[in-house]
Formats: C-alpha cells, structure tokens, sequence
C-alpha cells in the first residue's frame, strides 16, 4: 500500500498552538526512536508497561505500518520537525484494532492524545474495522480519563494489572460535538494571543524579508501579525504564504496576515493598536473581522470618522491561518462584544461557518458584507439559514451595526427565535468505505459508478432504480417550471447538492431536467422543517399523496445528510426522482467526489 500523504495535516491544540501531523512511514524507526528515548520513565511504563522498555525494538516494531492492519501517526513541532506525540493502530481480528497513544509531557493536557484518537479511529473506520481497544496501566489516569471524556462511548473493564477501554471507531453525534467543542476552546485560545501584548508581535515588509524575520520571532511569541505588502505578496501568490504558514506552525504559532492591515483590541482598559491606521473609533460592542488590507482599512477607519464603536478589529490579510470563524468563536464567549461584523470573500471551512454561526447568532446579531449566494432563489436566503444578515458594502454594514449595537435592540435580537439547529446525522462507514475505494490512496477526485453510487445513497435511506423500476416504468419531463406529471402518475423531479463557497453544501429541488428552475435552497443537513418547507414551495398539491410526499422529505433529509457527513462529496444529484402515491425512488443518480482541502482535527465533521 503506497503512503497516504493526503493525511497529513495540521491541527489545534487546546492553547490555540499547532502541530503537524503525518502517517508513520517504513523509515522513521529513527524518529521514533528519538521520541520514545525522551520520554521520562513514567511515560515509557505508561506506553509499554515497563519504565526500561528496548527502545530500539520498540521503535522498529511501530516503524513496521502497512496504511490498512498497521498504521500510525506521528505530531511534529519545531523547526526541525521533532515528534512530540505518536499514535497507533494495529488489527487483532477483522473488526477490532488495538490503539496505543505517548505524547511528551509538554504537550500533556493541550489535548493532543484526543486528536490522535480521533483521526487513528477515522483511519480504521474507513478501513473496515468497528471496535478499538486500549490496554492501560490502572495507574494512568489521565490516559482513562481522555478517553472518557473523549465522546465515544466507551466500556471500561477491569483485567489483571491492566484496564480495558474498548469503543466504536465511529463516533456518535455526541462524540462529534465534544470534538467541536474543543475546537471552539483552540479557536478562542489562539485569538486570546492576538489581543496580548506579551504574546504577538507584527512586522511590515517584502515577502522575503518577512518569511526570514518569522523564523526568529515564531519560537518566541504565540501570534503573527504580517502587515502591508499586499502587491508583493499577490505576486508570490500561494507559494509565498505556504511558506510562511509552513514557518509559523512548524513553531506552533498562529498567523493573521499576510498583507494585513493589522489588529486592533479597542476594548476598555486593552490599549494594542497593531493596525497601520492613528484614527481609532471609540469604544464599543461591534467587533470586526476583515479579509483583504483596503477592506479593513475601509472599515476601521469608517467606524472612526462616524463614530461607531469597536470592541476588536482583525484583518485576516490573505487568511493563510486565522479565520473569520476563529474570531466567531471568540465573540461568542467576549462580553465586551455585543454584534459581529464580517467582511469576507469566502470562507476556509463553509461547514463550520454556517455551524458556529447558528449557534453564536442566537447571542449577537452577525452581519456579513457579501453578495448573495450564487444562484440564490428568493425567499428565505441561506444567510437567514445560519441567523446571519446580508448587506452590500460598507457604510449599510457599519450604520446597521451601530443600531444593533443599542443594548435595547441586542436584548431584543436574544429574544428572538434562533434558526432551528440542524439534524444530527452519525457519518455511514460503509459510505465512506465506498469513497475510499474510488478515490484510492492517492487520488484526486472520480465519479462513483452506478452501482457505487446506489449503495452509498441507500445508507442515507435513498433508494435508486433504474429506469423507474417500481414506478410504473421510465418517464420523460419537459423541463418545465413547474413538476411534470407523467402518464404513469410518477411526479419527477430534481434533487442535488453543490458546494457553496461561504455555507458549504447547499440542497436544491425542483423540476426533473431543470436546474435552473429550484425554488428553494437549504443547507445541509437539513433542519427541523426544511425539508416541509421544500415540500411546500414545491407546491405539488394532489398530485402526489401524503406516503408519497413522506418518501419525498426522507429522500431530501437524505441527501443533505450524505452531503453533510462526507466532505469528499463534490456533487450530488438526483435527476429524476420520481415520486408516486407509494414513494420516492431516485431512476437516475450521480456523485462525484474528491479530496477535501484540509483535513481538521476531530473526526467525521470536516466543518
């Protein structure tokens, strides 16, 4: 099996510092050697059961990784890459594996040990195996406490000098929530750095000069700030920020910028203005986040010259680390920020956008300067969706942000009903076995066959029958704009999902052979309601009967949930669906998939 680099990633910790992560390869004995030989004696009992294990042996024995029975994850740090965590699976029988985790002790609590879990356990999901268990020193609390406290629901049973932790590989919907949680801890934790004089430090200046100056000040400081330049930065384009990325995290450091026009904390008592700007708006409960200089200093120095009030100003540059929704998840928990202004392009992790925003709209109000969504239809819009509010430039965004900053008006808005939240869905290993396969080790992207594509779908309750088998035969449609009623009494439609760049997977229905033609749009998954309320605009009155609308809504959560449980989804569609008094079946269906851009650090969500 050839070597999976595409898991390889970087991830959070819960102090807002990062580590890289990558797959054991056949030649890092030596590696781990080193790891495992700078380990106290307590730690070494804690992984092998004895404080003077044969290292060398050891590391041989762990080095030996075939990516399917044998596979393990080393975390790096530093500018030398050095491993400072390391876990690892290996089969006892076709369903079960064996975990066993060693982080160094100044890693120890930051969560690490819970990330490893989390991506080993996704790793032998997708290979096929349902049970994990871990063979632990009674003594090693900390060890029986994370995976406690990890989400998955665990079985702890007592053995002769030892304790037995055995899981699913697969984690339920509280599993992923506590993952998610824990992200939010990292998130605000990493901003936290940008507000603290002690912890950050800015620079201006060419590309070159700046990627230089970060390998002195990245092992000193938790915070970045790259300002300026943004002509030569465009010239580098993606190579010149990877650089710098690659630069920062090897030191575990957060990055806001490059070319950006800075950081700003405005709050009473918290004097840091790292912005470029000497006009500072008063203080106040708007905190704003920007991607692009001219966007922030438009912004910021909007704010001043009317007199709106700022809590904390970013602006995110070309958002080669930091995101807007980092600073989402900050405000969440900031009482000193009431409203939150967004000026972006698109977002890094659309999933995550339009999940944080649910949840922290329900406690301030969160407009966004963005055009509508392509291919938006009227009515409720996908901004509405997440409790967010749409405008179109800057002066319309500050204006109705200094009106919702009014204590009268918040207390009002957290009156207000929050958006319903959506549906929580656990991910089907057997789909994402299915993907695995046409993807393979080192692909890019490919289309499911038929076959491929009927057994993914019919783990989300979607059923596909060619030609119409069961309806009464193959239909045509007209391509109408309204749902073409057939002879055989079969109503045809279109279901599909795509990707948006600000929300994620966005569902679609209308007429069969009519993609121009859907009235309505929702995220994914879908929430209580959405899919009634697709059913309502679809306006299909008494030509379909109740079971057959009921079929109808299965099939739309359906979708939505596949889309949403498997990032790897860059397509979905239905078309037609045929819909008769006895349900819904899909006669023709179509996804496409292909690596996801960036693997985050829980399992399954992606968002």
């Amino acid at each position: 099996m050839s070597y999976p680099a595409n898991l390889a990633s970087d991830v959070v910790l819960r102090d807002g510092s990062t580590v890289s992560l990558r797959p054991v390869r056949p030649d890092d004995a030596p590696l781990l050697l080193d790891f495992f030989g700078g380990l106290d004696r307590r730690s070494l009992a804690f992984r092998f059961f004895t404080g003077a294990p044969d290292l060398e042996d050891a590391a041989q024995i762990l080095a030996d990784v075939d990516y399917q029975r044998r596979f393990g994850l080393l975390a790096l740090r530093g500018e030398a890459h050095r491993p400072v965590g390391h876990g690892f699976i290996a089969a006892i029988d076709d369903d079960l594996v064996e975990i066993a985790f060693a982080v160094s002790p100044m890693l120890q609590g930051q969560g690490l040990g819970s990330v490893l879990l989390a991506q080993v356990a996704e790793r032998a999901a997708e290979d096929g195996f349902a049970r994990m268990v871990a063979d632990v020193l009674p003594e090693n609390h900390a060890m029986i406490s994370m995976f406690r406290h990890s989400g998955f629901p665990v079985e702890v049973r007592a053995e002769p000098g030892s304790v037995l932790v055995e899981m699913p590989t697969s984690p339920d919907p509280e599993a992923i929530a506590r993952f998610q949680e824990r992200d939010a801890v990292a998130a605000r934790a990493a901003v936290a750095a940008f507000f603290d004089p002690a912890t950050v430090s800015a620079i201006d200046g060419p590309p070159e000069a700046t990627i230089d100056w970060a390998r002195g000040a990245a092992d000193e400081v938790r915070a970045v700030v790259v300002r300026g330049a943004p002509d030569a930065w465009e010239r580098q384009g993606a190579a010149g920020e990877r650089a710098l990325r690659e630069v920062c995290r090897r030191a575990g450091t957060r990055l806001v910028g490059p070319a950006s026009f800075g950081v700003l904390d405005n709050r009473p008592g918290r004097a840091l203005n790292l912005t470029a700007s000497a006009e500072r708006p008063p203080h106040g409960g708007i905190g704003i986040v920007a991607q692009g200089a001219g966007a922030g200093r438009a912004l910021l120095q909007g704010a001043a010259r009317r007199g709106v009030g700022v809590s904390t100003f970013v602006d995110l540059g070309a958002r080669a680390d930091v995101t807007a929704n980092d600073l989402l998840e900050y405000w969440e928990e900031d009482q000193a920020t009431e409203v939150a202004l967004l000026q972006v392009e698109s977002f890094s992790d659309p999933r995550r956008f339009a999940r944080v925003a649910r949840r922290v709209g329900a406690r301030m109000p969160i407009v966004v300067i963005a055009e509508r969504a392509a291919g938006e239809p009227p009515g409720r819009g996908l901004f509405d969706q997440v409790g967010a509010i749409r405008v179109d430039g800057v002066s319309e965004a500050l204006d109705l942000a200094l009106e919702l900053a009014d204590p009268a008006s918040v207390e009002a808005w957290r009156e207000l009903p929050s958006p319903p939240a959506p549906t929580a869905v656990p991910r089907s290993d057997e789909a994402a076995a299915i993907i695995a396969a046409a993807l393979g080790r080192d692909g890019g992207e490919a289309e499911l066959d038929e076959d491929a594509a009927a057994r993914l779908l019919d783990c989300y309750g979607i059923r596909v029958e060619p030609d119409g088998v069961g309806t009464g035969g193959p239909v045509a449609t007209d391509g109408a704009s309204a749902p073409s009623v057939t002879p055989t009494g079969a109503t045809a439609l279109r279901i599909a999902v795509a990707p948006d760049p600000l929300f994620g997977p966005v569902l679609r229905c209308g007429p069969a052979g009519a993609p121009d033609a859907e009235p309505a749009a929702r995220l994914c998954p879908l929430a209580e309601g959405d899919a009634a309320d697709f059913l309502d605009r679809l306006e299909l009155g008494d030509a379909v009967a109740p079971t057959g609308l009921g079929s109808l809504g299965r099939a739309l959560e359906g979708a939505a949930a596949a889309a949403a449980a498997h990032a790897e989804i860059a397509a979905l569609e239905l078309d037609p669906v045929l819909v008769t008094d006895a349900g819904a079946v899909a006669a023709a269906a179509r996804i496409a998939v292909r690596r996801p851009p960036e693997r985050r650090p829980w399992p399954r969500t992606w968002t």
